[in-house]
């Protein structure tokens, strides 16, 4: 702040040269501003902590030794908090007024639509079969793997391990809330045989569609209250070989039932088909 040839005095400057330390108070110019080079020193306040080398260059150095930054600051933080309080005020009231009211719709297809997303990333860390599984349960539905003897709707029982280690055998959907974009996770099952959905109502014929992808293996297959399924959708279960057995039940979107049932005896002439309205309602429903 001084040097030795602006200084009045040698002697003296050396000497308050040893007195003052960081952070001290000095006398400041006419203008109330911090004197970089000046004549003569005088020591107003000595400070009783001394401030670190790397602190001096902090921006809060102003709120420890200016009350008028330090009250300017504090303001500040108070017109921050009150806008942001209000800003999360105004938020929640339009979101649980629009999730309640209007939009809960549309809430609840957006929730479907992330809950049904294929992840391709997801796959190839885990396998097809464990992917699969975890849409399934994730969305209200159940899965039996290979070689158990019950189904399981407990998203901790899916079985650990590397792709590849477990195989998806059967796949069951009572009142889930399964799209048609998620049976994209049929891809790569090489075991499944059973695929029953009921009451599922957004399912419609691009499910049926996506069946394609485990014709090899897939020989049952049980369709029961789906209204989005119609002739277009049941007319695909034609492409699939190795159906052994069909149930359809309640399909309000059937216009010509008779000419439906009778494509499929003549494509699968091997496959059982039972397209039966009085057909019992899936146990599941009396929890759901």
């Amino acid at each position: 702040m001084a040097d030795l040839q602006f200084y009045y005095d040698q002697t003296k400057f050396a000497i308050i040269n040893i007195r003052i330390n960081r952070g001290d108070i000095i006398v400041r110019t006419k203008d109330d501003e911090l004197s970089l080079i000046s004549s003569e020193l005088i020591i107003l306040t000595l400070t009783l902590h001394q401030l670190s080398k790397t602190r001096l260059c902090q921006r809060y150095l102003d709120l420890m030794i200016n009350d008028s930054v330090r009250q300017k600051f504090i303001v500040k933080i108070k017109i921050i908090n009150y806008i942001r309080q209000f800003m999360t005020t105004i938020l929640t009231r339009r979101l649980t007024s629009n999730i309640s009211l209007t939009n809960n719709r549309q809430f609840w297809s957006w929730l479907n639509y992330v809950w049904n997303r294929y992840d391709r990333k997801r796959v190839q860390e885990i396998g097809p079969d464990r992917a699969c599984a975890e849409w399934l349960l994730r969305c209200s539905g159940s899965v039996r793997f290979k070689n158990w003897t019950s189904i399981t709707s407990d998203y901790n029982a899916i079985p650990s391990g590397g792709p590849g280690q477990c195989k998806l055998e059967e796949i069951r959907a009572i009142k889930a809330c399964i799209t048609s974009d998620g049976f994209a996770y049929l891809d790569g099952l090489t075991d499944l045989k059973k695929i029953h959905l009921e009451k599922c109502d957004q399912v419609g014929d691009g499910s049926i569609i996506r069946f394609k992808k485990v014709n090899d293996t897939l020989e049952s297959i049980a369709l029961i209250d789906l209204v989005q399924i119609s002739d277009n959708g049941l007319s695909n279960l034609s492409d699939l070989k190795n159906l052994k057995q069909i149930i359809l039940a309640r399909l309000p979107g059937i216009k010509n039932r008779e000419g439906i049932i009778k494509l499929l005896h003549n494509e699968l002439p091997k496959c059982t088909v039972n397209y039966d309205d009085d057909y019992p309602p899936a146990p599941e429903l009396k929890d759901k």
